[in-house]
């Protein structure tokens, strides 16, 4: 399965003397690639999307642009690695666990990210199902009350 996370820069503050590393992690969500932009960005609730995760997410960063060119979601998330007070400190191990935890909260965010993208298509999705089911509806009655005023059982098409 994809993810569309894009890691696009990576900084670590290695601390000795308190045995811990952490790593600050800059990422992209490129929307040009997310499946369905082009709905989305034409819902009113997709500019309030964009504005509360300006909000909720450092570094966040929306650029308009035709259906080629939406722009990137460049965010910033971390991670950290520390040793038990008993661990000899190994700084390579320390890197390598600080920057998976750091792409483990840049996932985690994608996907809360991912889950709003589809509250909206699912809603516009259930608007449209409601309008199907409505002429499901309208064609059943329609067929009724043909048969009541001619006493014919409608042809089944």
């Amino acid at each position: 399965m994809k993810t569309n996370v894009v890691y696009l820069e990576q900084d670590y503050n290695v601390n000795p003397n308190k045995k811990s590393v952490f790593c600050m992690l800059t990422y992209g969500i490129d929307l040009a690639k997310v499946p369905g932009i082009e709905m989305l960005v034409n819902t009113l609730e997709f500019d309030d999307l964009m504005e509360s995760l300006t909000n909720k997410y450092t570094g966040i960063a929306y650029f308009d642009g035709d259906a080629s060119d939406y722009g990137m979601l460049v965010l910033n998330t971390s991670g950290q690695s520390k040793c038990a007070p008993t661990d000899e400190f190994n700084e390579d191990l320390g890197r390598k666990l600080a920057n998976t935890r750091a792409q483990e909260n840049a996932f985690r965010e994608a996907k809360e990210i991912y889950d709003l993208f589809l509250m909206i298509i699912e809603d516009k999705i259930e608007g449209l199902y409601n309008l199907y089911g409505g002429c499901c509806e309208s064609i059943d009655k329609c067929k009724q009350h043909t048969h009541d005023l001619t006493g014919h059982t409608p042809v089944q098409y």
